[in-house]
């Protein structure tokens, strides 16, 4: 019987045993779930207040926007909205989080929408992807050589239509045939560009997506001092000599409009016969061709980097290298001083001066909110409008790793309170 008894005590020790093995595993599960779930939970708060630290930094930057001494006619890198955030470089602190942000001029970009087809063959790209995205973004529906319209589009797996239209975002383009995320994101190597766009092999090129925009837009109407300009489709001689062009060159834009018809840029009226260096110099500066007001499109030549100015029709690497130099000590003051870079003669001016500009009313803000652990990143597009920043666009980078795509400090290098801090 005492053996017995003694084997039922054993065997009730073991079972207990196994009982409160159990119960610590389910405790132990039960701890590890909620620690998940609480962690889960913690990461949720923290990505959502690093997505409103992120607002805070675009509205921030709309804050430096409204500067009333911002002058769209007149945009360079010695203003201040351009070193506002140190290129990303500030860090700037509110309550227990922080936002990083950098303002970018638009007209430093190429404009998909827009960019002629002698700018696209100077780009990364193949005769394939340009004549697509010529045909993209074209309301004809015929299909270039090696491009694509409707037919093409509607044999895919998954049909769809072409825009015919311009593009409403950056990355619309990887609808477009030929076009992979690898054409934005990296270098292709199957590329038709006589020449990179800047010193260096592939490794050093920039990426397409760090050239690229569709929006971007500048004013044409009026001169920096606030004068507008003469229109010359409709400037009389006379007037054209009170801003200075010569009385032989007045007569001439007027007697060719006369006989040929109105211009449609300013680079035909440069290739007219006698067209000289001052001439050219007081038409830039005093005149625009036809009544419109503001122009899509065009290139910043006082904000583009050396990448963007080699795109330029026209531009060689010495001619950009000049005007970058001239960036660095305040830019260009009137448009007729391009005349004044080495290289820009009044023949080449006339194969690329409608694609440039001074100035800017569109820009980019680039922002990063951070709270915790979570980062969140935001890119938006501002437009000047009556001197008010206008917000027309917000969305999130296409690539997680937008320091490299930015090309910001990963660390910032300095701290700047904004509230919640001492």
């Amino acid at each position: 019987m005492r053996r017995v008894r003694r084997t039922q005590r054993g065997g009730g020790l073991v079972l207990g045993l196994v009982v409160l093995t159990g119960l610590i595993t389910l405790a132990v599960a039960f701890s590890v779930r909620e620690h998940a779930e609480m962690r889960s939970i913690r990461n949720r708060i923290e990505g959502r207040r690093a997505e409103l630290l992120a607002d805070a930094g675009i509205q921030y930057a709309l804050g430096v926007l409204a500067d009333p001494t911002i002058d769209p006619t007149l945009i360079s890198t010695a203003d201040a909205w351009y070193t506002s955030g140190e290129v990303g470089d500030q860090r700037f602190l509110v309550g227990r989080g922080a936002f990083r942000f950098e303002i970018v001029d638009a007209c430093s970009f190429i404009n998909l929408n827009t960019a002629a087809e002698e700018q696209l063959y100077r780009l990364p790209l193949t005769s394939e992807q340009i004549d697509s995205l010529l045909d993209w973004r074209s309301g004809d529906l015929n299909a270039r050589p090696e491009g694509a319209k409707d037919e093409y589009y509607n044999s895919l797996a998954n049909p769809y239509n072409a825009a015919l239209r311009p593009m409403d975002t950056v990355d619309e383009v990887l609808l477009v045939k030929g076009f992979t995320p690898q054409t934005l994101y990296s270098i292709p190597q199957e590329v038709v560009t006589s020449q990179y766009l800047v010193q260096g092999g592939p490794e050093e090129q920039p990426l397409m997506i760090q050239l690229a925009t569709v929006d971007s837009r500048s004013p044409i109407g009026t001169r920096p001092d606030g004068q507008a300009r003469l229109d010359l489709n409709a400037a009389s001689a006379q007037q054209l000599a009170q801003v200075g062009v010569s009385q032989g060159i007045a007569q001439a834009i007027v007697q060719r409009r006369n006989q040929v018809g109105t211009f449609t840029g300013f680079g035909d009226v440069l290739l007219l016969p006698g067209m000289n260096i001052n001439d050219a110099a007081a038409i830039l500066d005093n005149c625009r061709v036809g009544e419109a007001t503001t122009q899509v499109g065009r290139i910043n030549v006082n904000t583009a980097s050396e990448a963007v100015l080699n795109s330029i029709p026209g531009f060689t690497p010495d001619i950009s290298s000049a005007m970058a130099s001239r960036q660095q000590s305040g830019g260009l003051q009137t448009l007729g001083e391009l005349t004044t870079i080495p290289g820009l003669t009044p023949e080449v001016l006339a194969s690329s001066i409608d694609l440039l500009t001074l100035g800017s009313q569109t820009f980019v803000v680039r922002v990063i909110g951070q709270f915790g652990s979570r980062e969140t990143a935001l890119e938006a597009v501002v437009e000047i409008v009556e001197g008010q920043p206008v917000l027309r666009k917000v969305r999130k980078p296409a690539l997680p790793d937008v320091y490299t795509l930015w090309r910001w400090n990963r660390a910032p290098t300095a701290d700047v309170s904004v509230w919640g801090n001492s």
